[in-house]
């Protein structure tokens, strides 16, 4: 290539789109792949989650691979799905996902309007443990740097909300389901490792609390199926989170694989999507 050759700038737009299409497509292949893979195996075996299996094959094939997914406040692409039928490590904009279908299902309980679910969720604990390395700012009136959860500590103590619910990325590497009660005056933490909280984790969510209701908050455990690999961390704190704030008795079904949940969190996201594009303009 000649270094004095000139090229229009355009052309730069052209090779990061085209990597970006290339990147999708690797992805949805991935998914594909995987998918067969499990028909095979649960033809072969019991079948017990074959159903499952060809209900989320089918959806996959009639989805579009490019785009954001529909009929959700967040915009996330299409790819993102397919990590759900992989071992891919799940990301904040799957567990924002997650979250807005458990908004959804809160909306028709019983427990609805007294459970606070924040927007954009994996944000909501580093803002915390942010507060708390700035202590002294945080009560400061000029400071808006902490109003998004200053705002919902004051709904908790005000006995607007009464439940937080949240799922929080252990220092970039771990999911956790945690839940601030505010009349049990306790922060209930589920970890699929069936480990204690983190330290600093702890100390951030206390100061917090204690910010606001001017109390020690103590800690207890939430029920959560075990992990057995290195990528189920956030399907099983979400689904433990789930169970938890609907009072469901289980957070996965008896005898239900973790790879099952992530084909049923496609399906509800899918399902979903498919009600806002099928909606007639």
């Amino acid at each position: 290539m000649d270094r004095r050759e000139r090229y229009p700038l355009w052309i730069v737009k052209y090779w990061l789109q085209a990597e970006k299409i290339r990147t999708a497509q690797d992805d949805w292949k991935k998914a594909v792949e995987a998918i067969q893979q499990r028909r095979t195996i649960e033809s072969l075996v019991d079948g017990k989650s074959l159903p499952l299996v060809e209900q989320a094959y089918d959806a996959l094939k009639y989805l579009h691979w490019s785009g954001d997914i529909k009929g959700f406040s967040i915009n996330v692409e299409m790819r993102y799905l397919t990590h759900l039928f992989t071992t891919h490590w799940l990301s904040s904009e799957h567990i924002d996902l997650f979250t807005e279908l458990l908004r959804e299902s809160l909306i028709h309980s019983k427990q609805g309007s007294s459970v606070e679910l924040p927007g954009e969720t994996a944000m909501f604990v580093p803002k915390i443990i942010q507060a708390y390395d700035k202590q002294d700012t945080y009560h400061d009136l000029s400071n808006k740097d902490f109003r998004w959860i200053q705002r919902i500590g004051q709904n908790l103590v005000s006995g607007k909300k009464v439940r937080l619910g949240m799922l929080a990325n252990v220092r970039e590497s771990h999911w956790v389901a945690l839940v601030v009660d505010a009349e049990m005056h306790t922060i209930f933490h589920g970890d699929p490792l069936h480990d204690t909280i983190d330290d600093q984790l702890k100390l951030a969510l206390q100061w917090w609390t204690y910010q606001h209701f001017g109390t020690e908050f103590i800690v207890r455990d939430m029920p959560v199926a075990r992990q057995l690999d290195s990528h189920s961390c956030g399907i099983l704190a979400w689904r433990a989170l789930e169970a938890f704030l609907l009072d469901e008795v289980c957070c996965l079904d008896e005898g239900e694989k973790a790879e099952d949940a992530r084909l049923k969190a496609f399906l509800r996201v899918v399902e979903r999507h498919d009600r806002q594009v099928s909606i007639p303009l």
